[in-house]
């Protein structure tokens, strides 16, 4: 499959004869920006910057529809009383006009219905190009929601495939940079972005996002320079999630004491957070700003369900665990909130010899005792080029908590929470019988931690580096390690980075 760099411009105008395509399928990962994108979409057509020959563009999130409806019930519930229009007007409408309607379904991996099975749903007849084959239409989804799009092939044919990327790095910087000189503390700005520059989870796991990035420059705004510091030792995805869900909730509860007058009456911190995972009921029909935090409240719900039934909660584990890779970031969520629940999932995920995914939800785990249960599960580790960065911090704890005989490391760019981690993890080992690493980049504290170990060292493996080393410090730091670190440690001739 051919894969190009395109930009907004090139989404609408992605055919032979430059207009869009009949049908597009938009993926990527939660908070990257896809509902952002329908709206943008929406508006910039209300705004009459784009698609001009178009009569009607509908958005339409699939989380909100629960049953068969047709496309005109749909768009009907989001119309004022006042508008006269039925339901079977405005489908008899559409149905005139398929070639100036565009369809906007965003979420597809909310969507409970099938779209391989035969359904009574009109949405799955769209998508499935049994119905309305002329309208265009945009589906956007997570990742693990396109397998069957990419699967299918009639569908596979006609969809063209999109994935959201995020943010680079220079719209990382531009956007935290514009964000804080607007609010003349420039300083904080910088502060942040060197935040994100020195945490790899921060850095490729969040900070591409354009959600995330929102909230962590509304935290870093608003919160001491005692609290920033506390943030800067957060070490997975779900410490950094849970703080911004505190954080969300004592900005709003202050804002709403603000309007009455009466700040002072906003609970302890400690009181919060036991409101936040402590035991509740809920008695009334909520919604999400994002499923992201309903996830996150997924897994407080089931860690409760943990400690006080656990006849269901094996009953919830039958349903998750077959679907891990839909429950990704619940199953992040939920091992995060308890040791012994943590173990008690990755020791059910083992069955399903999915090494990686284990990895990742023992690293939010972040217990030696949770990095030893996938340790009896594996011994031989690789990070490549091609590993996503939550995973590769991931083998690094893994590594770190003595539990990998075998490393090997080839064509990587690690950043520097992982090069401290694999450095710290590679001296201290009485397990590691042998590091192989070719052609890979490590921040200089790798090279450091190296160099101030060898008087420590446990390790006796023998290690292969072919590395890029950044500077004639590392280097030296490098072979004072060879020098002194017990057992063999064996590096090519000229490996100094040109």
């Amino acid at each position: 499959m051919r894969t190009t760099p395109i930009t907004y411009e090139d989404i609408l105008a992605n055919d032979e004869s430059g207009h869009l395509s009949k049908r597009i399928l938009v993926e990527g990962e939660g908070g990257v920006g896809k509902t952002t994108l329908s709206a943008k979409i929406a508006w910039d057509w209300c705004q009459g910057r784009i698609l001009l020959d178009l009569d009607m563009v509908i958005v339409i999130p699939l989380r909100d529809v629960t049953d068969h409806k047709s496309i005109g019930a749909i768009v009907k519930s989001y119309l004022s009383d006042f508008n006269e229009a039925t339901p079977d007007q405005i489908d008899a409408y559409i149905s005139s006009n398929l070639n100036k309607i565009l369809l906007v379904f965003d979420g597809f991996d909310e969507f409970s219905e099938d779209i391989q099975k035969e359904s009574d749903s009109e949405v799955i007849r769209i998508l499935a190009l049994d119905q309305y084959k002329s309208c265009k239409v945009i589906v956007t989804t997570r990742p693990w929601r396109s397998h069957v799009f990419k699967v299918t092939k009639k569908l596979a044919e006609t969809y063209t495939f999109i994935s959201v990327e995020g943010f680079n790095e220079k719209n990382l910087v531009t956007y935290i940079t514009r964000y804080f000189q607007i609010r003349e503390k420039k300083a904080l700005g910088e502060s942040l972005i060197s935040f994100m520059d020195e945490n790899d989870i921060i850095r490729s796991n969040m900070a591409p996002f354009p959600i995330y990035c929102a909230m962590l420059c509304l935290m870093w705004k608003d919160v001491s320079e005692e609290k920033r510091k506390e943030m800067t030792k957060l070490q997975t995805f779900s410490e950094m999630f849970g703080e911004m869900i505190l954080f969300l909730k004592e900005h709003y509860a202050s804002k709403v004491c603000e309007r009455l007058g009466s700040r002072d009456k906003i609970a302890t911190r400690e009181k919060r957070r036991h409101d936040v995972t402590g035991p509740y009921l809920v008695e009334s029909v909520v919604s999400f700003p994002h499923k992201l935090f309903q996830e996150y409240v997924g897994g407080v719900y089931i860690a409760n369900i943990y400690a006080s039934d656990r006849t269901k909660y094996d009953q919830l584990k039958q349903t998750l665990l077959p679907r891990y890779e839909e429950f990704r970031y619940l199953l992040y969520f939920t091992s995060a909130l308890g040791n012994e629940l943590g173990l008690d999932i990755i020791k059910d995920l083992l069955r399903w010899d999915d090494e990686y995914f284990c990895i990742d939800v023992a690293f939010e785990c972040h217990t030696e005792e949770a990095a030893k249960t996938v340790g009896e599960g594996w011994k031989e580790y690789h990070i490549s080029s091609n590993m996503p960065e939550h995973t590769k911090s991931g083998v690094a704890f893994i590594v770190r908590c003595d539990q990998a005989k075998l490393l090997s490391i080839d064509e990587v760019n690690c950043g520097k929470t992982t090069s401290r981690e694999l450095a710290e993890g590679m001296c201290s080992s009485s397990v590691l019988r042998k590091v192989t690493i070719m052609n890979s980049k490590f921040h200089a504290d790798f090279y450091k931690i190296i160099g101030d170990k060898t008087s420590t060292c446990q390790t006796r493996a023998t290690w292969l580096l072919l590395a890029c080393i950044p500077c004639d410090l590392c280097e030296s730091q490098l072979l004072r390690g060879a020098a002194e670190i017990p057992g063999m440690l064996e590096i090519p001739p000229r490996i100094k980075n040109a």
